[in-house]
Parts: structure tokens; C-alpha cells; sequence
């Protein structure tokens, strides 16, 4: 039997999705806003009686709503990582049957759909290191890949500088205003206004660099310590209240006076957090100008005073394990540490959810600390040598096609891809308590992009591991050291993106 209220539903978000797909043939900017149902009679409207759509309902909405172009079985190729990046290997680009997996029956769908609907192949080339090959096909002239994904570091450093890519802006048919691409990676990371990755619902290997705190629930209660949820929700989860709470649980097990590789700690990190906890203070190594352009902007007496306390509990040997502070044998232990209940917290990529999923441990999860309650929002940051984006070769013969594949295979995604990671992998599998949903959402609403970390011009970003490894607080020499190359950098940057 059909049924009606869903049908309606369905029609009416077929037709909100239609006005925003317009862009694919007409100009214009992004979607069209959806006005409110009069309800000046008093009567009740069928919006406000109809449950909202499935994800199956929006995506077979979306389906209908894509452009209707014949790409006369061309093969689309995309180029990503192989498994030999262990973790950091593409999973969600190419699937070649169903088999039960979540993801990859999602992405098996997601293709079948784009290659019904415009006569395409979809396909994939993988390689150890993407921008490496793509450079090298670059200058060769050589076709054989559309798009490629790989680190944010690597695509900025190895393409985006030497102006090996397109501007995402010059695309007629990707329309980044749609809701399916990231915002905050299109306007943190674009220079001069102009774009040369994206990322968003096409992809899942973004949210799997994106940095978060994993707690130890039953520590918590063990030691009667504030609950982690009503300190986020209370705006009083900061830096110091972290540290606080980590000088309670650490503890020499083995009763040996000092603390070694398998006591237990408060805080489990590595040396990449001394510039991640403060960057989630909303310092930035760089900010823009008015022109959409880098300007340093890292070293002031915030910054400084922020700087010194990650220091303090980077350095803390008794309350902080980092892997390579400790022993060779703790370089990939601190995972394996934390499995086994002996860390409170834990500060690292969402990759450590998935991670933990045999593992005894209750565990939640939340952002980063603030650096204090005056601090107006929280900030999360990114691996930005493993969180991947989305790049494209100037050799791609016909952008309209390209463009029009990819905006596709995005908001097909938003449907597909993004609820099987988001609500079956990591809500139905992993994290274990409702609260973790809404810090999920939390996370990847806050992420803060900078663009200094990408290009550490100068050595701008090299300076937090210098630090660290040097057990040192000396960030204003170190600054004022770089402060000059860094500007240069910047200024020769600059230049070139303007010649492209």
C-alpha cells in the first residue's frame, strides 16, 4: 500500500532539492531558502503532520534531483591511498560488491546510482602516496585520473603550491554552498579566494583525522570526578580542569617509584598535541586579511600563555605518557594502554573509536578543552597530514563533467555514505552512551582550520615538536627566530597564487 504521508514528504523535499540542484544548469549561487508554511488560519498543515523522510526517502529524492547528462560509459578514476598507510588507507571511494559492511554496501549504492544515471564507469588507482603519482602525471601530461584524495598537507604542499590543481571556484558545476561540502575547510583554507581541495559528505576519511577527547567513564567514577558531558555542557571543560583531573588518577602501579611504561596515567597523548591542544584554545598560526590572504598570526600573549600551559601538561611525566617520551615501546602503546584501562583520558583522531571496538573499556567522548570558561566556543583540529580533502588536476579535460560527477557523488553521500559511518559504524558499534551522539555532533561542527599548519611556512608549525622534544618554554625566541622566513614564505606564496 502507498503511503501517502511519506509520498507527500517525499514531493516536497524532491522539489526543495530540485531548486537546489539548479545550479548544475543555470548560474547563480547556492541553495534557495525554503519559506515557511502559512499558518496564519490556524489550521494544521501536512508539514507539521508528516514524519520526516528516511535517509531512503532522501536519498531517492536526491537521485531524482541530479542532472540527467550522458557520459557515454566514460570511466571516472579516482586516485587514493593504498593499504600500505595501515589506517590511513581510502576505504570510501570505491566498493566492488555488497557484502554486509556498512560502508561499503553505502558506497557500493552511492556508484551504482551515479553510473545508471550518467552512463559512467566508476573506478580507482591506488598508490602509496596519491600526489606523488599525480604530480608526476601532471607534468607528463597523462590523463588517466579525474580527481584524487589525499592529506590536506600533502595536497597543499606537493600540488596546490606549485599550482598542479584547479580552483574549485572556477567550476561551474560544484556549487560548495550546497550543505554535502565542508564550510569551514572552504573558507579556512581558501587563499585569495581561491580553493584547491574540498572535502565533506563525499568522503568519511575527514571525520577519522578529526582530533577528540576519549575519557575512561568508569575512572571517572571510580575517582567521584566531575562528569566530562556536564563540564562541556556547562562551558567549564577547559585545559586546567583536564589537568586537574588527571593529577587524581595517576598512579605507580607496579609501586616502583617512578612511572613507566604500564602505570597508570591521566592524560595519553603524543607529541603532534602540543600544537593540537593549542590550536583548540582558537589560536591560529595564521589568520586572513580583508583579501582572503595569510597573515601570521600565532604569537601573542594569549597564544603565549596558552602555549605555556599545554606545555606543562605535555611535559608532565608523572601525570602525561606520550609514546616516544617514555620508550621505543610506547610509540604505538599508548592506544594499547588506554584499551586496557590504564589512561583517563586519551586525545587523538576519531580513528581511536573505531579502534576500540573490542576493547572492555567504557569510554565517552567530547572535544577538546577550552583553555579557559572565557574562551566562547569550543575548537577541534585535524591530522593534517592524514585528514584527507578532495583535489583536481589541471589536466582534467572537462571540468563541467568532472564537477558534475563529483557535486553528485557528494550529495548522493550526505544520504548514504555519511549515515552509514556516522549513525551505524560509529553510533550503532562503538560509542557507548547517547550522550557521545551529541559530542560527536559537537566535534564536527567545531572544526578550525589553518592554513600555517598546512604550509608551516618557515617553520611556523615545526615549532610546537621542537618545543616539546626540547622540553622546552622559549616560544617567543623561537618565534622571533622564524617570524621573518615565515613572512617571506608567506609573501612568495602569495605571489604564486596569484599567477594562477
Amino acid at each position: 500500500m502507498i503511503n501517502l504521508k511519506k509520498l507527500t514528504a517525499l514531493s516536497i523535499l524532491s522539489a526543495m532539492l530540485l531548486t537546489s540542484f539548479a545550479s548544475f544548469t543555470a548560474c547563480g549561487g547556492g541553495d534557495t531558502p525554503v519559506q515557511d508554511a502559512d499558518t496564519s488560519s490556524g489550521e494544521t498543515t501536512a508539514a507539521e503532520t508528516t514524519a520526516p523522510p528516511t535517509n531512503e526517502e532522501l536519498l531517492a529524492a536526491t537521485r531524482a534531483s541530479l542532472p540527467k547528462v550522458d557520459f557515454e560509459g566514460y570511466t571516472f578514476t579516482v586516485l587514493d591511498r593504498d593499504e600500505s598507510n595501515i589506517k590511513w588507507f581510502t576505504y570510501d571511494v570505491f566498493a566492488e560488491n555488497i557484502n554486509g559492511d556498512p560502508i561499503n554496501d553505502a558506497v557500493y549504492e552511492r556508484n551504482s546510482i551515479l553510473e545508471d544515471l550518467y552512463n559512467i564507469k566508476i573506478a580507482e588507482k591506488k598508490v602509496a602516496r596519491p600526489v606523488n603519482d599525480a604530480a608526476t602525471a601532471i607534468l607528463a601530461a597523462d590523463e588517466y585520473f579525474d580527481t584524487l584524495t589525499d592529506g590536506l598537507t600533502h595536497l597543499a604542499k606537493t600540488l596546490a603550491a606549485p599550482g598542479y590543481v584547479v580552483d574549485y571556484h572556477t567550476i561551474d558545476t560544484i556549487k560548495l554552498s550546497n550543505d554535502w561540502w565542508d564550510s569551514q575547510m572552504s573558507s579556512g583554507l581558501s587563499v585569495n579566494n581561491k580553493l584547491y581541495y574540498a572535502t565533506g559528505d563525499i568522503s568519511i576519511m575527514d571525520n577519522s583525522g578529526t582530533w577528540c577527547v576519549l575519557f575512561n567513564k568508569s575512572m571517572i567514577e571510580d575517582f567521584s570526578l566531575d562528569k566530562p558531558y556536564a563540564l562541556v555542557e556547562d562551558g567549564t571543560w577547559t585545559l586546567s580542569k583536564m589537568y586537574d583531573m588527571a593529577k587524581v588518577v595517576a598512579l605507580d602501579i607496579d609501586g616502583d617509584g617512578k612511572m613507566g611504561d604500564w602505570d597508570q596515567y591521566g592524560v595519553m597523548s603524543e607529541t603532534y598535541n602540543t600544537f593540537a591542544f593549542w590550536s583548540c584554545s582558537g589560536e591560529l598560526i595564521t589568520k586572513k586579511d580583508s583579501d582572503d590572504l595569510p597573515v601570521l598570526s600565532m604569537y601573542n600573549d594569549r597564544s603565549a600563555a596558552v602555549l605555556e600551559l599545554v606545555q606543562d601538561i605535555q611535559l608532565d611525566l608523572v601525570v602525561t605518557i606520550t609514546g616516544p617520551r617514555h620508550s621505543k615501546a610506547m610509540a604505538e602503546g599508548v592506544n594499547v594502554a588506554f584499551k586496557n584501562g590504564l589512561g583517563l583520558f586519551i586525545f587523538g583522531g576519531m580513528m581511536l573509536i573505531t579502534d576500540y571496538r573490542a576493547s572492555e573499556v567504557d569510554f565517552g567522548i567530547v572535544p577538546a578543552p577550552k583553555y579557559d570558561e572565557a574562551q566562547e566556543r569550543y575548537y577541534n583540529t585535524y591530522s593534517y597530514g592524514n585528514c584527507t580533502a578532495y583535489s583536481i588536476p589541471i589536466t582534467a579535460s572537462d571540468l563541467s563533467r568532472t564537477g558534475t560527477i563529483m557535486e553528485s557523488m557528494a550529495a548522493l553521500s550526505k544520504y548514504s555514505l555519511t549515515p552509514a559511518y556516522y549513525e551505524i559504524t560509529l553510533e550503532g558499534k562503538f560509542l557507548r552512551d547517547e550522550e557521545s551522539k551529541d559530542m560527536l555532533d559537537l566535534v564536527l561542527s567545531t572544526r578550525n582550520f589553518d592554513l600555517g599548519s598546512i604550509y608551516d611556512w618557515g617553520g611556523v608549525f615545526s615549532i610546537f615538536a621542537a618545543m616539546y622534544n626540547a622540553k622546552a618554554y622559549d616560544f617567543a625566541s623561537r618565534y622571533a627566530a622564524v617570524e621573518e622566513k615565515a613572512n617571506k614564505a608567506i609573501a612568495e606564496f602569495i605571489e604564486k597564487i596569484n599567477e594562477q
